[in-house]
């Protein structure tokens, strides 16, 4: 009788050669590119890039009763308008150690508004409110002598943030009131113009 040896299973040894690196990644490294972060009184704290909106409001909206053409003789209106500015994109919730609301106001209506105008009580009074939750977070009120807007000016407001929390970003509400005036020389009023507001965040920690 004849036979064959039954062979063993075969066995290998392995040797796996992988790269390898030591670098430490950072917090840095994980986050967006626009966010970053800085030590701020020994407290390491996100740094995020300025957010801005702009909005514009029509002459014919602020006040319909007022004429157009040549005229010495402007009407008091009050108005409101809201502007929202969101976050960036990746950003839901911030909690700020320190930001800066930047509020500027151009005067396109063709007239001074503020200031010693009419009676002398204008007022433009501007409000930062988180936009998801209502709650006021500043608030800045411009009225009395010294205070004039002239035709083609623009007012800067800074309103610090500080220790505050914003969800999906801030609501920048501004209202204005003219007291009715008689101009020395006559202006030309035109239902398009406008004033405009420019609203955001600078500086946020």
């Amino acid at each position: 009788l004849a036979a064959c040896e039954i062979p063993e299973s075969p066995e290998w040894d392995v040797v796996v050669a992988a790269p390898f690196t030591s670098d430490r990644l950072e917090i840095d490294d994980f986050l967006p590119a626009q966010i970053g972060t800085a030590d701020v009184g020994g407290t390491r704290v996100f740094t995020v890039p300025g957010i801005r909106e702009q909005s514009s409001m029509q002459f014919s909206s602020i006040c319909p009763t007022c004429p157009s053409g040549s005229t010495s003789f402007v009407p008091g209106f009050s108005y409101g308008d809201v502007l929202d500015v969101t976050l960036m994109q990746d950003v839901v919730r911030m909690e700020l150690q320190s930001a800066e609301a930047v509020v500027s106001a151009t005067n396109g209506l063709g007239f001074t508004l503020l200031g010693d105008t009419g009676d002398g009580s204008g007022y433009l009074e501007v409000v930062i409110l988180d936009q998801a939750t209502g709650t006021e977070l500043g608030r800045e009120r411009i009225e009395g002598p010294g205070t004039e807007i002239g035709p083609g000016e623009t007012l800067n407001i800074n309103i610090p943030l500080n220790n505050a929390e914003i969800t999906d970003g801030i609501r920048v509400q501004m209202d204005v009131s003219s007291p009715s005036q008689t101009l020395a020389t006559p202006v030309m009023l035109s239902p398009a113009s406008s004033l405009s507001l420019d609203g955001g965040l600078q500086q946020m920690q």
